[in-house]
């Protein structure tokens, strides 16, 4: 699933934390990072309260249940 953006990030983890499974962020560069990590929760924070809010075109990859929460979020934000 792409996502253009994310309006309220900590909302956002707050719904990957409540996934049963793994979600996992693609990078541009083809890495797989697990949402659900808390040091990869921190780094996206980061990157958002550090000036650089453009988060680009997110790549989530999660089981066919957790996609469906993740998008009913996204679609109420």
């Amino acid at each position: 699933m792409k996502v253009m953006s994310v309006k309220n990030v900590e909302n956002f983890l707050k719904t990957v934390n409540e996934c049963s499974g793994d979600v996992y962020l693609e990078t541009e560069e083809g890495d797989s990072l697990n949402l659900k990590s808390k040091l990869t929760q921190y780094v996206m924070l980061s990157k958002v309260f550090g000036g650089d809010a453009d988060l680009g075109a997110l790549v989530i990859k999660a089981s066919k249940e957790d996609t469906i929460k993740i998008a009913e979020y996204l679609t109420r934000e």
